[in-house]
């Protein structure tokens, strides 16, 4: 579907320029150091809610997505790293790791866990030896 006309900001993000920006972006996040997104956005000259825009805009576009995806992964190993170096304190990082990658803390008290008897099996015809097998 083709832009209205006057639709200036859909002329300016096409396919080939966000591939292209991308590409920039992947590149300076190869650098250990850059940590944030929002680090190589502002070098770039772009504004913040821009990725959101690019991955509502080209949602149905898997070049574009899988790209986004593996940028944002390469930013969560690099704050991952840093933390583990102690290049950054600890709790700066979980906060980044909750809020930019959805991170959340394991706490086993919070963990229901049923008999396979209740469970949906995939194999039927096992049903009986996996109800005795129980996680403790």
């Amino acid at each position: 579907m083709a832009a209205a006309k006057g639709n200036r900001n859909a002329q300016k993000w096409t396919e080939v320029r966000v591939l292209r920006y991308l590409a920039e972006i992947e590149t300076a996040v190869q650098d250990k150091k850059t940590l944030f997104l929002g680090q190589v956005l502002v070098k770039l000259g772009l504004y913040k809610d821009i990725w959101r825009y690019w991955k509502n805009k080209y949602s149905y576009n898997e070049n574009i997505i899988d790209q986004m995806e593996l940028i944002e992964g390469m930013f969560e190993c690099n704050l991952f790293r840093a933390a583990i170096n102690s290049e950054i304190p600890a709790r700066i990082a979980i906060i980044c790791l909750r809020n930019a990658h959805h991170w959340r803390e394991y706490r086993p008290e919070t963990i229901k866990v049923l008999p396979l008897s209740q469970a949906n099996t995939k194999h039927p015809d096992k049903k009986e030896k996996e109800t005795q097998m129980r996680v403790a």
